[in-house]
This record gives structure tokens, C-alpha cells and sequence, in this order.
């Protein structure tokens, strides 16, 4: 990319999205469900305003499509893969904001050759794309509002209507999974962290949003008042201790197993500089308003969801702290950008890195594609099918 600059990042970007979304149409249609898949496609036969595991979002989406492409995988997965290509936009218009253009396409080259993101978020059968995508819209709305790196001013009307959205976005958000604490805790810290930001504290835009968001989420509450809150009970017991004598008793083996975890499923050689991006920003949240805005919604996902497994066997779901990691591809971007403009030797070993991580991830996903590819694209015939019934109440 000779002519890679400002003005055309936002160009490769588009085509890099539309050249994903096409290869990802190809692996849903061709390769077979996983267990959790396999899990949850029947929720998407019977809609109902909630489930015992999961808010509805993603069982409404794919009750949809599939009447659109038939009871296959593409059927199912064709919301997570369309969602993913808005998600990767989005990421990019927010970096572009906080940021430059140019770290914005570095942010969604990287989310796409991510293992987690690139396969598990963008294109199987989960809650997590629309998670990802309405998380994202809300962080695109919310910059906006607070007007981080923008000098544009906008009128009391446009604030409004903007918090309006915002609120919409973290209802749709809050119906995909009950992550979305997290997006308003990080919200609110990086509002009372940051002097010239509080003033939002006072002002009725944040309440309004928060509002519509119960609002939408009446489906979850209703169903849940009607089956005893079993799901909130669900997901609340799976963060509780692990004690068999009234004592919490701590297991750093489950730790040290999530850090690994984690780090093998974004990629160690990502995951590695991403905690790097972590700790600048950490560093500079005091003096740059970009890097303390992605610290404060990055790192409660990721601390809480990792520090509950000293006493909470989570087992492998490591991706839960995904939520937190897609807001560091934006100052992990802009580092990349920052190397390969220095004209050093540091500029080589990022090239090297970037296309050590786009060999390593084509050629897997390559590989174990054409291997998940069963003899059909019906659900009777995809490999991971399993009796295990689906919860629903």
C-alpha cells in the first residue's frame, strides 16, 4: 500500500471489510456448528421474549434470517457476519476520531486477524456480534456527545437526540448480554476522571439514555419476573465462590489458565502489545482524553472477568472479557501507526509482525475451515450437532 495516507485509509478499509464479510459468507455456509452453536440453534425456532442463559437479541436475528435462508448455517450465522462488518466500520470511525485514519485501519486489520473476533464474534452463532456491534455503535455515539478530539460544536438539540440514540444503542446492547454494566461503569469513570467531562453529570442526556435502556430491556425483566429471575441467578452463580465450607478458597491455577486463555485466543503476538497499549493508556489517561476514554471502557471486563476465576471456575470462556479488548485495537492501532512512520528499525519489525499475524491467521482459519466443512449446508448435517436440549423457559 504505497499510497496508504489519512485520506485513503478509510478506502483499504472498506475493502478489507467487504473482502472479510465475503470469505466469512463462505465459512458459515460451508462449515459445520460448534457445540455452542449447536446449543442455541434451537432458540432460534422458538422466539420468546427471553432464555434461561442468554438475552434474545441474537435468537430474534437468526429466527429472522433464517426464514429468509432456510434452517443452515448461513441461515443462523448471517446476522454475527453482517454485524461484524458494521462492528469493524464503526471501530474504524471511532479510532479515526480519537486517533487518525490511519490507526483505524491498523485497529480493523488486527480485530480481523484476532482469533477470537475473526471466527468466534464475527461469524458463529452467539451473542456476542451483536454485543460487539451495538457496543461499538454506543462508544461511536456517546465520542460524539462528549466530543473527545472534536472541535465542532453541536446544539442542545442534536445532544439530545444523540443521547436518544445512545440510549437505543445500549437497550439493543443490553438485550444481545448483560456485559453492558461494564460500558456504563467505564462511562461513568471516565466522566468523573476527566474535570471538563462532568458536567455531564448534571445534565439529563445520560439519565434519558439510561432510561430508554430499561425500557428496552422489559423483554429480559418480564420473562425473568416470570421464571423466579433464574437467568440472572444463572449467570450471577457462575461468578460465585468456589467454597464448600462458607469460605471462599482460591485457585490460582483457574487464574494463570484465563490469562493463557486469553491470550491464546487473541493471539499471543497481539496479545502480548495489546496489554502494551494497555499500559500506555493507563499511563496517559491524565494528559490525553483518546487514551483515557479506551483505558476506562477497556479494563473492567478484562480485570473483573479475569480476577473472578481466582475462586470462580469459569473453565474456557475466555473470550468474556472481549468487550474490553475490542476498545484496545484503537490505541493498538495508532502504536502501529506510530512504528511504521518512524523509519527505524521498529518500523521493520511491525511490517514483519503484521505479516507474520495475516499468514499465520489465513492459513489456520484456511486450514481448519476446509476441515469443519461437513457434506451439507442443513442443519441435519453439520458436524457439532448435539441433543443437548436448549434451555428455554
Amino acid at each position: 500500500m504505497k499510497k496508504f495516507s489519512e485520506s485513503s485509509a478509510a478506502k483499504y478499509t472498506i475493502i478489507l471489510i467487504l473482502v472479510t464479510f465475503v470469505l466469512r459468507i463462505l465459512i458459515a455456509a460451508y462449515t459445520g456448528l460448534g457445540i455452542g452453536e449447536s446449543y442455541y440453534f434451537r432458540g432460534a425456532l422458538k422466539l420468546e421474549l427471553s432464555y434461561f442463559d442468554q438475552p434474545p437479541l441474537f435468537f430474534w436475528l437468526s429466527g429472522l434470517t433464517i426464514k429468509i435462508f432456510g434452517l443452515t448455517a448461513l441461515g443462523l450465522r448471517f446476522p454475527a457476519v453482517l454485524l461484524f462488518a458494521g462492528t469493524s466500520w464503526l471501530l474504524f470511525l471511532v479510532t479515526k476520531q480519537l486517533f487518525n485514519a490511519k490507526a483505524g485501519f491498523w485497529a480493523v486489520l488486527l480485530i480481523n486477524l484476532s482469533a477470537v473476533f475473526t471466527i468466534s464474534v464475527a461469524c458463529w452463532y452467539q451473542p456476542d456480534a451483536p454485543l460487539m456491534f451495538f457496543w461499538m455503535l454506543s462508544i461511536y455515539l456517546i465520542v460524539k456527545i462528549l466530543g473527545i478530539n472534536d472541535v465542532q460544536h453541536r446544539s442542545t438539540g442534536n445532544i439530545y437526540l444523540l443521547w436518544i440514540l445512545a440510549g437505543i444503542s445500549t437497550g439493543l446492547a443490553t438485550l444481545s448480554k448483560y456485559h453492558v454494566i461494564f460500558l456504563f461503569a467505564g462511562l461513568f469513570l471516565y466522566i468523573i476522571t476527566n474535570k471538563d467531562q462532568r458536567k455531564w453529570l448534571r445534565h439529563p442526556g445520560p439519565y434519558i439514555a439510561v432510561l430508554i435502556t430499561f425500557i428496552m430491556a422489559f423483554p429480559i425483566l418480564w420473562w425473568n419476573y416470570n421464571n423466579h429471575w433464574v437467568s440472572f441467578v444463572f449467570q450471577g452463580s457462575r461468578a460465585g465462590t468456589s467454597t464448600q465450607k462458607g469460605h471462599v478458597e482460591l485457585h490460582p491455577e483457574w487464574f494463570l489458565r484465563s490469562i493463557i486463555g486469553q491470550s491464546l485466543w487473541l493471539l499471543p503476538w497481539i496479545w502480548v502489545p495489546m496489554m502494551g497499549a494497555l499500559i500506555r493508556s493507563y499511563k496517559d489517561r491524565n494528559i490525553s482524553k483518546a487514551y483515557s476514554f479506551c483505558f476506562w471502557t477497556a479494563i473492567l471486563p478484562i480485570v473483573f472477568f479475569t480476577v473472578v476465576t481466582l475462586w470462580s471456575n469459569l473453565q474456557y470462556h475466555f473470550h468474556w472479557q472481549a468487550p474490553g479488548y475490542m476498545m484496545l485495537f484503537m490505541p493498538l492501532g495508532y502504536a502501529v501507526d506510530q512504528n511504521l512512520t518512524s523509519g527505524s528499525l521498529k518500523a521493520r519489525s511491525t511490517r514483519r509482525w503484521l505479516r507474520f499475524s495475516a499468514c499465520f491467521t489465513v492459513i489456520t482459519i484456511g486450514v481448519l475451515s476446509i476441515h469443519m466443512v461437513p457434506g451439507s449446508g442443513s442443519i441435519t448435517a453439520l458436524n457439532g450437532s448435539c441433543n443437548r436440549p436448549m434451555a428455554i423457559m
